[in-house]
């Protein structure tokens, strides 16, 4: 069981720094509960608000972060053996060292930021009128073994299908230009990397419930950055060779109608699972969390 103890005094001092979490309300007796807690109140009432609140929205956006940050690495990371597996672990790479460090870094950054700052499942209004959605935290609905296991399921069926279908569709004397000629590895692993930027990038926002202008602009942001950086490496913008192993690779990347088919059927075969399981589970076995999502949709 976890504890949470609060008090207002220096005699409290000893119970709140025992308990789990403790709470400090700053009043008449004194400032020592208030600088020795976990979390600071100015009035007792106030801790509706940061239980049933802030406290609610905190834990769910903790525990989604911690679950997609290893879920999105798995993803990337997994294409890698998965290329040398086919080709004898020969000890080849698949992406191009700098972007692959821009990763975590850039590519993927925003998601992390927006469902670990922003995001709001109901409203301030919906969590205090209904207080049963509190007991998500105390059962563990968001973090436990079970939904950490559909994570690493997820970013492994994700990572094979974001390498798989363009590996066989772009190898093997597979012609996709028009051109006649044969892509290279430099190119499969190109189109590999900016699919796994796109799944996990639309699989944060399927766990968003508050979609804003500010998150548009956020996923854009990745994309964008990765276009200025893949075109400054592949000699779009110069036309000089910048980069010998990601040269011409944005041109022909673009330029083919066959991979940009590939990377649609890989995305819409990679995500379709999540959105039918997402959509079984909301038709069939509702959570309170979707009733109370319904209720207040239906009283709008």
């Amino acid at each position: 069981a976890i504890t949470l103890a609060i008090g207002d005094g220096a005699n409290d001092c000893n119970m709140i720094t025992s308990a789990d979490v403790g709470v400090g309300i700053r009043g008449m007796e004194g400032l020592q509960a208030f600088n020795v807690c976990d979390y600071g109140i100015s009035q007792f009432r106030f801790l509706q608000y940061l239980l049933l609140v802030h406290g609610r929205w905190c834990y769910r956006r903790i525990a989604v972060l911690v679950n997609y940050t290893f879920y999105k690495n798995i993803v990337v990371v997994l294409p890698v053996y998965f290329l040398g597996a086919v080709s004898g672990f020969s000890g080849q790479k698949l992406y191009n060292d700098i972007l692959y460090q821009s990763y975590n870094v850039v590519h993927s950054m925003m998601p992390i930021i927006l469902l670990g700052i922003l995001d709001q499942d109901v409203s301030k209004k919906a969590s205090l009128q209904h207080p049963e959605l509190y007991r998500v935290g105390i059962r563990g609905d968001y973090m436990n073994l079970k939904v950490s296991a559909l994570w690493l399921v997820s970013g492994l069926w994700h990572a094979i299908v974001v390498f798989f279908v363009p590996y066989y569709t772009m190898t093997s004397g597979n012609v996709t230009h028009f051109d006649g000629k044969a892509n290279d590895l430099w190119l499969l692993g190109t189109v590999v990397y900016l699919l796994v930027m796109i799944v996990v990038n639309l699989r944060a926002l399927m766990e968003m419930y508050f979609v804003s202008w500010i998150t548009a602009i956020g996923v854009l942001f990745s994309f964008v950055f990765w276009f200025l950086e893949q075109g400054y490496f592949s000699g779009l913008f110069s036309g000089s060779v910048v980069n010998a192993e990601l040269h011409g690779s944005t041109q022909r990347l673009f330029s083919s109608p066959m991979i940009i088919l590939v990377m649609l059927t890989s995305t819409c075969l990679a995500l379709s699972i999540d959105l039918q399981c997402k959509g079984i589970q909301y038709c069939l076995f509702p959570s309170e969390l979707h009733k109370v999502q319904d209720q207040v949709l239906a009283e709008r």
